[in-house]
C-alpha cells in the first residue's frame, strides 16, 4: 500500500510541475503571452527591424503590454546610426493615418559609443495601443538629434500586432 501512495505522490509532483510550466506562458514564435491573473495577460512583441526613410539609421522596436484598464504599453526602441553616434530622441509617435499616438516618458536606457547605438524606453497608453493595432496602416516617426525619421514596420510586426489584437478581442 505505501508503495502505491509513493508512486501516486511522485506522479502528482511531476504533473504539478508540468502544469506550472505550461501555465507560465504561451509563446508563438514572435509574441510571448504571460498569464498574470484571471483575464489579465502580458504580451511581449519581440524586436522587429523597421524600414526608415534614411539609410544611415537602423530602428528596432519591441513592445510589452498588459491588458488591464489604464495600463500603458512599454515601447523600447534601439537606434543605430552608421553616420554618427545618436545622442537623444526628443519626440516619437506612432501614426495610423487617421490619428497620431505620441510616445510618452521617453528616456535613455543606454548608449554604446563603439556601436553607435542608442536604446530608449517610452510608454504608450493602452487604449492608444489597441486603437493603433486595430489600424491597417502604421508608421513611427522619431525625432533623433533634431532630425525626423519616418519608419515603417515589416510584415512580421503586422503579424505580431494582429495576433495580439485577436487575443485581446477574444479575452
Amino acid at each position: 500500500m505505501p508503495v502505491i501512495i509513493m508512486k501516486k505522490l511522485k506522479l502528482l509532483k511531476y504533473f504539478t510541475a508540468i502544469l506550472i510550466l505550461a501555465g507560465c506562458q504561451s509563446q508563438s514564435r514572435y509574441v510571448t503571452i504571460f498569464p498574470i491573473s484571471p483575464g489579465v495577460f502580458q504580451y511581449y512583441l519581440t524586436p522587429t527591424e523597421w524600414e526608415t526613410d534614411n539609410g544611415d539609421i537602423e530602428v528596432s522596436v519591441d513592445i510589452t503590454y498588459r491588458n488591464t484598464p489604464g495600463n500603458s504599453a512599454i515601447c523600447n526602441i534601439s537606434l543605430v546610426n552608421t553616420a554618427r553616434q545618436p545622442r537623444s530622441v526628443s519626440s516619437a509617435f506612432f501614426s495610423s493615418g487617421a490619428a497620431d499616438y505620441p510616445l510618452e516618458n521617453i528616456g535613455r536606457l543606454f548608449s554604446e559609443l563603439e556601436n553607435s547605438k542608442l536604446r530608449i524606453t517610452s510608454t504608450l497608453p493602452g487604449l492608444s495601443l489597441e486603437e493603433l493595432f486595430a489600424s491597417d496602416s502604421i508608421t513611427l516617426t522619431i525625432v533623433l538629434d533634431g532630425i525626423a525619421y519616418l519608419c515603417t514596420p515589416p510584415e512580421l510586426f503586422i503579424e505580431y500586432k494582429n495576433q495580439v489584437l485577436d487575443d485581446i478581442n477574444i479575452k
